[in-house]
This record gives structure tokens, C-alpha cells and sequence, in this order.
């Protein structure tokens, strides 16, 4: 049973059972690996419920804590990075022979828990990661040391701002370790790790181009690696989608789910829906886009709020925004706020910015309907959430404040300011990459001027949307630019 269950090692759902019952009959010693085993296949391939169940067990049998609340996993989160800071990096390599198996026993169950959490709860799997890392440093093993030290550059960077540096100096003292042991697999989780980086700060193209390269080495050189291609994958889709490069992003998808479908892997086929949550509106069909959508959320974990949660929120509330529900987009969204908050998902830079940005274009376009009193206090909910974003410090997230300005401007009927502010606006999006946010503002710009002049920024917009896919560019840009 045990050579079976190794056989099926990387096949996500199907191999955590064989896991489980290769550890019924298994010698004391393996009885541990197997069941940590099982629970990774289990978190891995989006059987969150069961992996948790038993990941709790295997974590508890080594005396590592699970933080059970958002406020406790946050916590711990920081006090880990803090400790990680004091330390440093510097270690002693030694032989895996040479460590305690206890010792190394600790080091991988809390990898295996940074690994299954890390993409749908980010604060509590970074938290388990750099455990990891620090658990990994004092024992000396240099391949854990490696993936740690690669995944602590993700870690570091959640908030974006001026923390580049010391992500890339985790990355290079990585990259070193992989080199100068010449282990692909090494060299691929250090390659998409690095993508992750590129991600968090905005460097959508980067990003991309990264995280095909770790692919190629990761898929033709190593085997029963699916979630670290996974990993790479996801970074990819979302700059994809920041870009709007959305039919590339269509076809990429596609053959994504695919093949997890294939495998049985119920995180990356629905982590990919999710990213595609656009493509019905783009065609016009807001029917479509909310049955997919609940098709998908539906077949995923309800137990707490995660990413996948967080995305099925966005795409629900701007499906309201283009069918012209406004208040209907505002409420969805205000709802959710709280359990979207205690999640700790916001602690991600990328993703705060780009909800920050929907939370105030649903209050601009709720005024625009509303009476004299509330459209007043809706248009100064916006200018906070402007103030929010052009305090992330980031290019893409400066880009979006100028939006949104631009959008309360043209609200209040300050034509001349809203028009600069689309300026900056667009041009801020350009440089950033994304061209589909800067043909709205684009859009928008073309119809203030009128005339001539207007109606050529018009068309070139229209003309960017039509090559994605985007049937009514019109209502598309009312998505994200209302007040006009």
C-alpha cells in the first residue's frame, strides 16, 4: 500500500485516500508522513474541508498550533516575520541524514500547511511559510531552506511599497542555493516564486514572462509538481487580467481547467474560473455570468471566507454594476465587507487595491441615482477610497486614485478637473500595462471633448475593447468609470 500511495503522489484528491490507508497498515515512522501527505493532496486540489480536518491531527501529533481566528493567524503571522527579521537568514548548512527526523518531520508538516493555505488564506498559510523557513534555517537542510527563503520573498512583498529589496535579496540567496546544486526543481520554485514577486509589485509583463519560464523547467524536468506549476499559473492568469490581455487570457484558462479537471483538481479549475468571471459580460450576457459564477463558487469550501470568496464577490458586484444595478452592487459588496475583512485577504496588497477601487466606483455610480443629501455623502465615500488607493504607493494603484477623482469630478460637474485627472489617469495605466483601464479612461476623456477629437478617443477605445471580446464598450466602461 505504501508503494502504491507514492505512485500516486501529485494526483491531488484521488492520492490523499490512498494516503490515509497506506498509514492504517504503515510502520510507526511512516505513519505521520503518510497522513501529512493525504492532507496536502486534500488542500492542494481544493478539498479544503477534509485537508483541514486532517492537517489539524498530523499538526497537533508535533506540537505545532493552528491559529483558529483571523486576529490570532495575523498575529502570528507578525510575530513570525519579526522573529525571521531578528534571525536573519544566515545558516549552517547539514545533511538532511543529518537532522533529527523529528525535526525534519516539523519543518515539512508546517510547509505542508504554508502549501495548502497560502493560495486561498494567504495570512494563515505565509504565517505556517515562515515557521518553515525559520524551523528550516536552524536545521541547515539546504533544499528547505531554499523553497523557504523563495517563498519568504512572496511573503514580504503582500504589502508592496518599498519592500522590493529585501524580497530580492531573499530571492538571489534562493536562486544561489538552487544554482549551485543544480536541482530543477529548485530552480523552478525559485523562478515562480519570483513571478509572485513580480505580481505583488505590479509588474504585470514581468510576471508573465517569469512565471513561463519556471513552467518550462518545472514541467520538463520534474514530476508530481502540479501545484507548484499551479502557482506560477495563477500568478500568470492575474496579470493577464490586470493587463487586459483578456482573449489571451481566455485561452489560456481554457486549457487550464482542463487539464486540472483531468487531474481532479478542484482548486485550480475553480482559482481559474474565477479569473475569467468577465468573459460573459464582455459578451453581453449578465445571465450567464451569474450562473457560472455560483456554479463555480458553489462546488468550493463555505467554511470561512477565502480568496476564491473574494473573487467570486468582485465578479458579483460588478455584474450588478453593468446591468446598471447600482445600489444593488453597493449593497452586495457592503454586506460582504466585514467577512471580507476578517478574512485578512486585504492584507494583500493587489487584492485590496483592486476592491478599494470597485467599494468606490459602486458609491459614485449609487449617486449618480440617489437624493441631493445621500449623493453628497456617497461622492465623499469615493474621495476616501480615492485618498486609499493613492496611499498604496504603487503606480497601478496612483493610476486608479486619478480614476476614480476623475469619475466623483465628472459626478459634481467639474468637467475641466475630471478631464485632467482621466489624463493622468490614463497614462498612469498605460505605464502600468493595462491598457483595458486606460481605454476607459480614454473613453471617457473622448466623450467630455466631443467634436472631431472626441469622437477619435471614442473610437480607439471601442476599438481596444472590440479586440477583447467586449461586445457593449459603452456599458463596459460604466463599469469601472461612472459619473458621467
Amino acid at each position: 500500500m505504501l508503494g502504491e500511495a507514492l505512485v500516486h503522489a501529485g494526483r491531488g484528491a484521488e492520492a490523499a485516500p490512498v494516503f490515509l490507508d497506506a498509514a492504517q497498515g504503515a510502520p510507526a515512522g511512516d505513519v505521520l508522513d503518510l497522513r501529512r501527505r493525504a492532507a496536502e493532496q486534500f488542500l492542494v486540489s481544493g478539498h479544503i474541508d477534509q485537508g483541514a480536518e486532517v492537517l489539524g491531527e498530523v499538526m497537533a501529533s508535533v506540537g505545532i498550533e493552528y491559529p483558529e481566528t483571523p486576529l490570532r493567524a495575523t498575529l502570528a503571522l507578525l510575530g513570525r516575520l519579526a522573529l525571521l527579521r531578528l534571525r536573519g537568514t544566515k545558516f549552517e548548512e547539514r545533511r538532511a541524514e543529518d537532522v533529527a527526523p523529528a525535526d525534519l518531520a516539523r519543518i515539512d508538516v508546517c510547509f505542508t500547511a504554508a502549501k495548502g493555505l497560502v493560495l486561498v488564506d494567504p495570512v494563515r498559510g505565509f504565517g505556517f511559510q515562515a515557521q518553515y523557513l525559520q524551523l528550516a534555517l536552524d536545521a541547515g537542510e539546504p533544499h528547505r531552506v531554499c523553497v523557504g527563503l523563495a517563498f519568504q520573498a512572496i511573503n514580504v512583498s503582500l504589502a508592496g511599497g518599498t519592500s522590493y529589496p529585501r524580497a530580492r535579496a531573499l530571492l538571489e540567496q534562493a536562486r544561489e542555493i538552487a544554482e549551485r546544486r543544480g536541482d530543477p526543481y529548485l530552480l523552478g520554485v525559485v523562478g515562480n516564486c519570483g513571478a509572485a514577486v513580480q505580481m505583488c509589485f505590479g509588474r504585470w509583463r514581468a510576471t508573465v514572462e517569469a512565471s513561463a519560464r519556471a513552467n518550462k523547467i518545472l514541467r520538463g524536468e520534474c514530476s508530481g509538481v502540479a501545484w507548484e506549476v499551479e502557482s506560477g499559473i495563477v500568478c500568470a492568469e492575474v496579470s493577464l487580467l490586470w493587463m487586459g490581455r483578456l482573449d489571451e487570457l481566455c485561452a489560456f484558462v481554457r486549457e487550464h481547467v482542463r487539464e486540472a479537471l483531468d487531474r481532479g483538481d478542484l482548486f485550480a479549475a475553480t482559482y481559474a474560473r474565477m479569473h475569467t468571471w468577465y468573459a460573459p459580460i464582455a459578451a453581453d450576457d449578465v445571465d450567464r455570468a451569474r450562473v457560472e459564477m455560483r456554479e463555480a463558487i458553489g462546488r468550493w469550501s463555505q467554511g470561512g471566507f477565502h480568496i476564491i470568496h473574494y473573487w467570486a464577490l468582485y465578479a458579483e458586484t460588478q455584474y450588478d454594476l453593468y446591468a446598471g444595478n447600482a445600489a444593488g452592487a453597493r449593497e452586495r459588496l457592503l454586506r460582504d465587507w466585514r467577512a471580507l475583512e476578517g478574512s485578512n485577504v486585504l492584507r494583500v496588497q493587489f487584492h485590496r487595491t483592486l476592491i478599494t477601487l470597485l467599494r468606490g466606483t459602486t458609491a459614485v455610480a449609487a449617486a449618480m441615482s440617489a437624493a441631493s443629501g445621500e449623493r453628497a455623502k456617497l461622492l465623499r465615500e469615493a474621495e476616501k477610497d480615492a485618498g486609499r488607493l493613492a496611499g498604496e504607493s504603487m503606480p497601478y494603484a496612483t493610476a486608479a486614485a486619478a480614476l476614480l477623482r476623475a469619475c466623483v469630478a465628472a459626478a459634481r460637474g467639474r468637467e475641466a478637473e475630471a478631464r485632467t485627472l482621466l489624463d493622468a489617469a490614463e497614462n498612469g495605466f498605460l505605464a502600468a500595462d493595462m491598457t483595458l483601464f486606460a481605454a476607459c479612461a480614454r473613453r471617457r476623456k473622448g466623450e467630455m471633448l466631443g467634436g472631431e477629437e472626441g469622437r477619435a478617443l471614442v473610437a480607439d477605445a471601442d476599438a481596444v475593447m472590440a479586440g477583447q471580446g467586449i461586445v457593449r464598450p459603452g456599458r463596459w466602461t460604466g463599469m469601472y468609470a461612472p459619473g458621467w
